[in-house]
C-alpha cells in the first residue's frame, strides 16, 4: 500500500513539474518574442529612430537564444537551487530597473542583456529540473 502512495505522489510531481515547466517557458518566450507590440511606445518616448528601438528585441533575442555556454557553467558552478532563485530576482529587477531610463541605451543593457541572461536562465533550469526528477524516479 505505501508503495502505490509513493508511486502516486511521484506521478503527481512530474505533472506539477511538466505544468510549471511549461508555463515558465511559456512566459518567458511569451514577453521574448512579443516584446514589439512596446515598438511604437518606445520610439515615442525616446525618440529614437526604428533601428536603434529595434536594437532592444534584436539584443534580448541574440541574448537569450545565445546564452547556454555561460549559463551552464554559472549553473554547475553555484547549484541548480541557487541559480533559479537570483535568475527569478533578475529578470523583474531588469524591467523595474528600466523604468527609470532616460536613454535607448540603458535599455539596451536593462532589457536586453539582463533580462536576456536571466531568460535563457529560467528556460535553461525548469529544463534541467524536469530532466532531473524525470531521471530519479
Amino acid at each position: 500500500m505505501a508503495q502505490a502512495t509513493q508511486t502516486l505522489r511521484c506521478d503527481s510531481y512530474k505533472w506539477i513539474l511538466l505544468l510549471t515547466a511549461t508555463a515558465v517557458t511559456m512566459i518567458d518566450f511569451g514577453l521574448v518574442f512579443s516584446f514589439g507590440a512596446m515598438f511604437v511606445t518606445m520610439m515615442e518616448t525616446f525618440q529614437t529612430d526604428r533601428a536603434a528601438t529595434a536594437t532592444v528585441q534584436s539584443i534580448l533575442i541574440g541574448v537569450t537564444l545565445g546564452f547556454g555556454a555561460v549559463s551552464g557553467v554559472i549553473i554547475s558552478k553555484v547549484g541548480l537551487p541557487v541559480a533559479t532563485f537570483v535568475a527569478s530576482l533578475l529578470v523583474p529587477l531588469g524591467f523595474c530597473i528600466s523604468f527609470f531610463a532616460k536613454e535607448v541605451v540603458f535599455i539596451y543593457f536593462t532589457i536586453g542583456v539582463v533580462s536576456g541572461m536571466v531568460f535563457f536562465y529560467c528556460h535553461f533550469e525548469h529544463s534541467l529540473y524536469y530532466m532531473q526528477y524525470k531521471l530519479e524516479y
